[in-house]
């Protein structure tokens, strides 16, 4: 992607991650925005089925850093851009996901087009264009998942929206009422539409403020059951041949997105209950690190995910999966953790100790401890930065390293 990019040149207007040099916002925006989801390790929010952070943030990091703004008001426009894109999948989910559509590509290209318009402080109609626009572009299908495209998806979502915003406000016209329009955007992908969404929206309640955060680099649909099954573990001893059986109780929703039969790569392994069963109970983690040929070829976790039966009758809440291992001795050991719940009170701080951590894990590779550090401060200290293009000067990587 930044060969690519390279390759096309334009004007230095933004920065990529881990590249010496700058690019136009948009290219920036679409490359930015790919390597967000590249290891599909990013925040999710329920209410859009989606990742929000990436296309959104992407978009607005590229058009801030061009027009040197403030941490403030990129944070501000990432609210607008996540609500957006919330408040669209209340309008349109569950049936615009399971119809097909990846809704971090369809959804998020609105959310990133009204970041963009937020910072670019367009004005009504200047933003209803901006939307008509960025509905001429939504697009991408869940049948990429376990494909480069998946996270390329991401990216297009974050330049779309980049596009879309910057011709609005050149006077670039387009459907005012693209989304809810008879034979609109909403109609024609979704047989959900829910249109009293609207009426329920509090002007006091943030959706932002129930974006999740993933512990394991697969499927967030996933990380339940990997929970439970890393509860269970202790319970077996030291010697995962005593499973002889595993049962997964899912909703329709996981047929359609984590049901990979066999994994063939470790992106194919990031949307295999199977495997990823088989990882949690044997190797006991799903970092990046376990998604790799030698896990992937594990006797024993290729022993249990033929193991596994994937049973779709669970009635439940969709980040609740119960799982079920039974053992040669006859034992039934049970577990459900839900992974849909935001963290609270305490559970905030114990949060943001895991980000961090998991901010070095990924950063110093590629940028160095010394830089990583001042990254890492200077992200915690955002909504206080004068200009964002000083925190971007510490994203360039070291010569050598490699984003992704």
């Amino acid at each position: 992607m930044r060969d690519e990019i390279f390759d096309r040149g334009g004007n230095p207007q933004a920065t990529l991650l881990g590249a010496p040099k700058k690019v136009s916002a948009h290219d920036a925006a679409l490359c930015n925005g790919t390597a967000s989801h590249a290891l599909d390790f990013d925040d999710v929010l329920e209410t859009m089925l989606g990742h929000p952070s990436a296309p959104v943030l992407s978009a607005a990091m590229a058009v801030g850093e061009k027009i040197g703004a403030t941490g403030a008001a990129v944070m501000t426009a990432l609210v607008a851009g996540i609500e957006t894109e919330s408040f669209l999948g209340r309008l349109m989910e569950p049936g615009h996901h399971e119809a097909g559509w990846h809704t971090t590509a369809t959804l998020g290209t609105f959310g990133a087009t009204a970041a963009v318009a937020h910072l670019l402080r367009l004005n009504g109609d200047q933003f209803n264009h901006a939307f008509g626009l960025a509905g001429a572009q939504a697009a991408g299908m869940k049948v990429s998942f376990g494909t480069m495209a998946k996270p390329f998806h991401a990216g297009r979502a974050a330049a779309n929206g980049v596009l879309a915003a910057s011709l609005a406000q050149r006077g670039v016209t387009a459907a005012a009422d693209t989304i809810e329009a008879p034979g609109g955007y909403a109609e024609l992908t979704t047989d959900t539409l829910d249109r009293t969404a609207v009426s329920t929206l509090r002007e006091d309640d943030y959706d932002i403020k129930r974006v999740l955060f993933k512990r394991h680099a697969s499927c967030y649909l996933t990380h339940s059951l990997i929970e439970g099954l890393l509860q269970l573990r202790p319970l077996l001893g030291s010697d995962t041949r005593v499973v002889s059986a595993v049962h997964l109780h899912v909703l329709p929703v996981h047929l359609t997105t984590c049901n990979s039969e066999t994994a063939r790569t470790g992106l194919e392994g990031k949307f295999s209950m199977r495997f990823l069963a088989g990882l949690a109970l044997v190797a006991g983690k799903a970092s990046e690190q376990e998604f790799s040929d030698a896990w992937l070829n594990h006797p024993e976790i290729r022993r249990i995910s033929e193991l596994v039966q994937v049973v779709p009758d669970h009635i439940g809440a969709q980040m609740a999966t119960p799982v079920e291992v039974q053992t040669i001795d006859g034992r039934m050991l049970r577990a459900c953790v839900d992974m849909g719940i935001p963290a609270s009170g305490r559970r905030v701080l114990d949060q943001q100790t895991r980000l961090v951590e998991k901010f070095d894990s990924l950063v110093e590779p590629v940028n160095g401890r010394g830089a990583s550090t001042r990254l890492s401060e200077l992200v915690q200290s955002f909504e206080h930065l004068e200009d964002v293009r000083t925190l971007m000067s510490y994203t360039r990587g070291r010569a050598g390293a490699s984003v992704v």
